[in-house]
């Protein structure tokens, strides 16, 4: 018979961050809790998979589709912010410098992870690119390797289709190397200032 404690310190191991002892001490604060708590607790779980779902436009998580942003006809609709996930989503509403509409990759481009351009959903950006005649696109992507990667490769695909189109990459006030989600929300209100067009970051980086 399985032992309920080493079989929850388990599923808990597998969120990200969790290491085993962490794991350990969120199973023994559970068993500390009284029975409603606990209950409530599985009732709000079991709520997340039956209420929230896909925003049909962007692809955030949300109770309706499309989502409360996608649906404000006071955001604008040529403007779309690309970012990997609701996280960075959450990120950048919080600076209140953003008006325009979102769309989420759901990941970067990363080999050794498996994660090829297939798995980013290009067709439904395409064609929302073109449903709503968008003018700019904001890609906001990590500043990691495998966010340096995807940028170059959404410029390549949008600018076949869409030649016109501007597309802009958040400044680099943001650490090399960071995740969007973990930047405070002066530097991401900054980046977001002083966002440059990708042609004219490419011509500086020859020149150095």
């Amino acid at each position: 018979m399985s032992n309920p404690i080493d079989e929850l310190t388990s599923i808990l191991r597998q969120f990200p961050g969790i290491g085993p002892k962490m794991a350990e001490r969120l199973v023994y604060f559970l068993l500390r809790q009284e029975s409603g708590w606990i209950a409530n607790l599985t009732r709000v779980i079991s709520e997340l998979k039956e209420k929230v779902q896909r925003c049909s436009i962007c692809g955030n998580f949300s109770t309706s589709s499309p989502c409360d942003i996608c649906s404000n006809e006071a955001r604008r609709k040529d403007i779309v912010c690309i970012v990997e996930n609701p996280s960075a989503l959450k990120a950048i509403e919080k600076t209140k410098e953003y008006s325009g509409r979102y769309f989420i990759l759901g990941a970067n481009i990363s080999p050794l992870d498996g994660i090829g351009p297939k798995q980013l959903a290009i067709e439904r950006l395409l064609n929302y690119i073109r449903q709503y005649q968008v003018k700019e696109i904001i890609i906001a992507t990590s500043t990691t390797s495998a966010g340096e990667i995807t940028t170059t490769f959404l410029f390549e695909q949008i600018k076949k289709q869409f030649p016109a189109i501007r597309i802009t990459h958040l400044a680099y006030g943001l650490p090399m190397g960071g995740e969007l989600e973990y930047a405070d929300e002066v530097t991401l209100r900054r980046a977001l200032a002083g966002r440059l067009e990708i042609n004219k970051l490419k011509e500086e980086e020859k020149n150095i």
